[in-house]
């Protein structure tokens, strides 16, 4: 079993929805552990409680949102308050604060409906469905969106199963792991009273959630989230089909040069000039930014391009000012793209050994990716390790195992 400690993702505005949201569930179950105690009003309490979960037999309106608060014991809330602080604040981050509240709020009365449409009934079709309390549904919604928007960011774990200690792993396998959990135990009719099938409503409608704001551009796509990778790895394989069939991107460019000659004279200007004209103005914007020193909008600017364009090569000392700058700021997916298309168009600058240094700590460090800081760290070795990177080269190789 992990409990999650913390993550590598980095942060562009204070958390404040996910802090008040975690403060608001303490002071309830305070509240209801004072006043529900046997000295002062435990009759009341059970009536306030009984009348704010959600009852699948009867619901009622609020109580879509307010068994979102209420907890079943200390355990209950002290896991899934431990969760929200950890993957709440990348995911309010991403969807700013107003629309992070209604995302957490809609996820858990989603979960809610997942186990009242789903729960078996105790005394079989017809019979009775057990009432829900707890954040688990919506706090699942954040996880599964957290897992479609930062897949490779690495979270901090305590286990306590099969090894005992603290270590990094990356979130798909951290939350992969609890979504499996969740439908074995679901699948074996375990008798626990947890409500899977929350959990799993919940996950599900995070991650539906945020691939609808990728796939829509709401939320603005990152080299490294599911979306990208996803359409990442689509192009690669219609690349590979291409290849197998005994043809390239090359291959047709003399056919597709004379269709656009014939069609210029109908439209004027063909689609390869318009795109190359696109992408010179998003590359000027992008400059111009930086020139102008303010590197966050270079890079949000860059990101996009990418987005657009594929990889984007700027002048030679922009590239390397937006991949240091992006790498200082934390945004280790993007610092990487930008190393990365520096290192293609630069093989040979003096500044590649510090680049390459760079793209072997961000694959190791931040998105897990060995092989590919193994075979940077190798081309150092080759090259001539200079004296200030040769103690930097043999730690990553020791965490490297």
């Amino acid at each position: 079993m992990f409990f999650p400690l913390g993550t590598d993702q980095s942060l562009k505005r204070p958390t404040v929805v996910t802090y008040w949201l975690i403060g608001l569930n303490i002071a309830v179950f305070v509240f209801g552990g004072i006043y529900g105690s046997p000295r002062v009003a435990p009759e009341a309490w059970a009536r306030v409680y009984e009348s704010f979960w959600l009852d699948p037999n009867a619901p009622r309106a609020w109580q879509w949102v307010s068994y979102q608060f209420l907890h079943g014991g200390f355990l209950h809330i002290l896991f899934n308050m431990l969760v929200l602080f950890v993957f709440g604040p990348p995911v309010e981050d991403r969807l700013r604060r107003a629309g992070f509240l209604a995302f957490y709020l809609v996820g858990g009365a989603a979960a809610g409906a997942a186990h009242a449409l789903l729960e078996r009934p105790i005394g079989g079709p017809g019979g009775y469905v057990p009432p829900v309390v707890g954040a688990s549904g919506s706090i699942a919604a954040v996880t599964g969106a957290f897992l479609v928007l930062f897949p490779l960011t690495n979270i901090r774990v305590f286990s306590v199963f099969f090894v005992i200690g603290a270590f990094s792993l990356p979130s798909w396998i951290v939350i992969g792991m609890a979504m499996a959990n969740d439908l074995v135990f679901e699948g074996f009719g375990s008798s626990e009273r947890v409500a899977r099938l929350a959990h799993i409503g919940g996950y599900l409608y995070g991650a539906a959630v945020a691939l609808f704001l990728l796939w829509t551009k709401v939320l603005a796509r990152q080299p490294y989230d599911l979306f990208s990778m996803g359409r990442q790895l689509h192009r690669r394989r219609q690349f590979r089909e291409l290849v197998a069939q005994g043809n390239t991107a090359w291959s047709n460019e003399v056919g597709a040069k004379a269709k656009v000659k014939r069609g210029e004279k109908r439209s004027g200007k063909s689609k390869d000039e318009e795109r190359a004209a696109r992408l010179s103005e998003r590359r000027s914007e992008v400059t111009r930014a930086i020139g102008e020193g303010d590197l966050g909008r270079g890079a949000d600017l860059y990101s996009a391009a990418c987005e657009e364009f594929g990889e984007v090569v700027l002048p030679r000392q922009a590239q390397l000012d937006l991949a240091n700058f992006c790498f200082k700021e934390g945004r280790h997916a993007l610092a990487a793209g930008v190393y990365e298309a520096f290192l293609r168009k630069h093989p040979s600058d003096s500044q590649t050994p510090h680049v390459r240094m760079m793209l072997a700590v961000l694959s190791a460090r931040y998105l897990n990716d060995p092989l590919r800081a193994q075979t940077l760290i190798d081309e150092l070795r080759r090259a001539g390790v200079p004296d200030d990177h040769r103690e930097i080269l043999n730690e990553l190789e020791q965490e490297l195992g």
